[in-house]
């Protein structure tokens, strides 16, 4: 389950430990999951392709495609 909240120009979701860390394919205990996850929404399948080829040159892990 999440929550989504509208704020000034932005959204934030609360997720649980456990829904989190299932989405994000990853185990929940343990080393290496700290419980936070940053979204960024674009407007295509492109901008997304160009956006994560940004995050992983810059050093992100990609957990999830």
């Amino acid at each position: 389950e999440v929550a989504f909240f509208t704020l000034n120009g932005t959204w934030l979701g609360l997720y649980g430990r456990e829904a989190l860390a299932e989405d994000a394919t990853v185990p929940a205990e343990g080393h290496g999951f700290e419980s936070f996850a940053l979204a960024h929404n674009v407007y295509s399948e492109i901008e997304v392709d160009e956006v994560v080829a940004q995050a992983v040159n810059a050093g992100a892990t990609l957990v999830k495609k």
